[in-house]
């Protein structure tokens, strides 16, 4: 049985979408489509029921579904166990959002790596939905995503809150240093993509164009720096620009804007569960 045709299948299972399957293993959507074919009929049975712009798992699929997690799991662990012989004793694979990486991960690796030199730390970066689809597919230990993911034989945990505030290089005076909502449309704004889309919609409009759009928010600060530009950055990132006065943070009057949530994921029953909880209880700290 190809392991490509049953991760093909698992990002299905999970998103629903050929096209979006496809843009997540780099694929044409046709190359998707051949794929289920193929392990429908290798299988016997159809996989999905198909419509227009959604497929859904068949009885057949959902029954197959924890044979494909487990099948592509054995083969990462074989992978890994055989890549490790004579060097490292185990391997952990981290998953994890850029700016909580940033924020929360550095220290507490080194410290980690220091404290168990015959273990092997993987570290894979990507945005939440992708964090969250390689740990439904058994591609990583554990994941660190902004949003949560509640699913049977995973455990999802609120880490921590990170404050959202706006931001600019601009020295503050009387006039500039709260602001209103009203304000804003005047202001040179950069997206960084930190704002939930809710708090993000309410605050623009849904489909406004901002002359910087940055796909990866902890690449903001360097535009930022000796620039007229306002942009929404958690504190805990600009701690340091916010000390030495290179940033300059922007109150907005009568608007909460909602914490940015870092949540981490992991699979209580992990054959690697001791090495996990070790790593949780070692590595982050506000």
């Amino acid at each position: 049985m190809n392991i490509d045709y049953l991760r093909t299948f698992l990002t299905l299972a999970e998103n629903g979408s050929f096209s979006e399957t496809a843009k997540e293993h780099i694929v044409v959507q046709s190359t998707v489509s051949s794929r289920i074919q193929e392990l429908e009929k290798e299988l016997g049975q159809s996989l999905f029921i198909r419509s227009y712009n959604h497929a859904e798992l068949t009885l057949a699929g959902q029954a197959f579904l924890e044979y494909a997690k487990n099948i592509v799991e054995l083969e990462n662990r074989a992978f890994d166990r055989i890549g490790l012989v004579g060097q490292f004793s185990e391997r952990l694979t981290i998953g994890t959002v850029y700016a909580f990486h940033k924020c929360y991960l550095v220290q507490g690796t080194r410290r980690f790596l220091e404290k168990h030199s015959d273990i092997s730390v993987r570290i894979e970066f990507g945005h939440s939905r992708h964090i969250i689809s390689a740990m439904h597919q058994g591609k990583i230990d554990i994941g660190y995503s902004h949003h949560p993911f509640r699913h049977t034989g995973f455990q999802c945990d609120l880490v921590c809150e990170d404050e959202i505030i706006l931001v600019t290089s601009k020295q503050p005076t009387d006039l500039n240093e709260c602001i209103t909502l009203k304000d804003m449309e005047t202001l040179r704004i950069y997206n960084s993509n930190f704002l939930y889309a809710d708090t993000h919609n309410r605050i623009f409009s849904r489909y406004k164009a901002f002359q910087l759009d940055i796909d990866i928010g902890e690449n903001i600060v360097p535009y930022l720096l000796n620039d007229d530009g306002y942009a929404f950055v958690p504190r805990k990132m600009v701690e340091q620009e916010l000390s030495n006065e290179s940033l300059f943070e922007v109150t907005i009057l009568n608007e909460e804007i909602p914490s940015m949530k870092n949540y981490v994921i992991y699979k209580p029953t992990s054959p690697k569960r001791k090495l996990i909880q070790q790593w949780l209880n070692e590595v982050v700290s506000d």
